[in-house]
């Protein structure tokens, strides 16, 4: 389909897109980090977003040089977030009204992230009524299906077969998105991307070697709440 054609099916990320729990993560790992007198910068933790935890825990094992293990690291940073800590996550702005919109003109919609299961449960602990308008959710985190975290484009291809619509394909599929590792694992899924990243991300791609028809397939904005859906043949927002 044309960039021009009407999105047909929609999947979103969770964490720092629709909630704010990407500011509990930093704390978190910041006050892990400080044990052994390493800062959490945003350079670090950008390549850690939306990945399978285990995945990013190897990263950081790696980046800051730790005496422990991968597995060792998320057990630490689990035992220190329990389900309560996750209802503390509030939605974002633009999120609420998205989802009203999208389900106002019977978009199914699809929320694919890196969490494992009980994780996500307790992050959608509040807001019922916006996650009830959810055709379902994959979590990577502990979905036998999804071999590969992102920046790998399997999540987004499992939650587009879950739709288990003939009509989806990827081309008419909608990916929103905060972190760079879920803007490729989209783009390499075929689909259209919104991405709406952290305000200390350079202004850019960060990927020279994207094709031009890749790129075109990519938008990105500073809140959800600048979201046109015009853009993406869809009527206007009222």
């Amino acid at each position: 389909m044309g960039a021009g054609d009407p999105v047909t099916h929609i999947i979103f990320d969770l964490d720092g897109l629709l909630i704010s729990t990407e500011e509990i993560y930093t704390e978190v790992i910041s006050e892990l980090l400080s044990k052994y007198e390493k800062t959490y910068t945003y350079e670090v933790k950008r390549k850690l977003m939306g990945r399978k935890a285990l995945e990013a825990a190897a990263i950081m094992v790696k980046e800051y040089d730790l005496p422990i293990s991968p597995q060792e690291l998320t057990d630490e940073l689990h035992s220190k977030i329990t389900p309560e800590t996750w209802h503390k996550a509030t939605l974002l702005p633009g999120a609420a009204a998205l989802f009203e919109y999208f389900h106002s003109h019977g978009l199914p919609m699809a929320v694919a992230s890196g969490s494992v299961s009980w994780e996500i449960e307790a992050k959608m602990f509040n807001n019922k009524e916006v996650w009830s308008k959810l055709h379902h959710i994959v979590s990577s985190g502990d979905d036998p299906e999804v071999k590969h975290g992102k920046p790998a484009p399997d999540i987004f291809l499992v939650a587009l077969r879950r739709f288990d619509d003939p009509s989806a394909e990827p081309s008419n599929t909608l990916v929103f998105e905060d972190a760079w590792n879920g803007v490729a694992a989209g783009l390499a899924a075929g689909m259209r991307v919104v991405w709406v990243p952290d305000k200390r991300e350079p202004q850019g791609i960060p990927d020279s070697s994207l094709s031009q028809e890749t790129i075109s397939r990519l938008t990105r904005l500073t809140s959800l709440e600048q979201f046109d859906p015009t853009l993406f043949g869809l009527p206007p927002k009222r």
